[in-house]
């Protein structure tokens, strides 16, 4: 069974048998609807918080591993994920997050899919960059850019990756 919106984790497994139960039924007190997940914060009204990500040029510790070129471009390609609400726009920053520049979504997927996105950079000069980029979901909410660990509402952060150019 899937339930959208949800990590998959979350999502039942196995079912053998569905049984309605009315709201006021006892059984649905401790035994029924407080598993693991609910018992850690991550329920019952939990979102999937938007993340994006890149994975090419390849990304190792932090760092891609290929070293770029001034004017020469380079294909950054990831991923954006914003739950069951989609993916609206993909954007990287290049300048400590100070401005922002859109990529292509080159496959939207579905509002429970990943999206995958595409952008051309020339490296403008020499130096060490930090390539970050940021997803805005289908309701227009931005990714939260401050980092938070996964207990108990979902990791939050942006994907930051050096560049050496030369």
């Amino acid at each position: 069974m899937i339930v959208p919106g949800l990590y998959g984790e979350k999502n039942p497994k196995w079912v053998t048998k569905i049984e309605l139960l009315l709201g006021d039924d006892p059984r649905l007190k401790k035994t029924h609807g407080c598993g693991f997940y609910k018992e850690q914060g991550w329920g019952p009204n939990f979102v999937v918080p938007t993340h994006s990500r890149i994975d090419a040029p390849e990304v190792q510790d932090g760092k891609f591993v290929q070293e770029l070129r001034t004017g020469t471009s380079v294909d950054l390609r990831g991923i954006a994920f914003g739950g069951d609400r989609g993916i609206q726009k993909v954007e990287l920053s290049f300048d400590k997050e100070k401005s922002w520049q859109e990529a292509a979504i080159v496959d939207p997927g579905t509002k429970i899919s990943w999206s995958l996105w595409n952008h051309r950079w020339v490296p403008p000069a020499p130096g060490q960059y930090t390539v970050a980029v940021r997803a805005t979901d289908g309701t227009g909410a931005l990714q939260i850019s401050e980092d938070r660990g996964t207990v108990p509402q979902g990791s939050t952060g942006l994907h930051r990756v050096l560049a050496a150019v030369t």
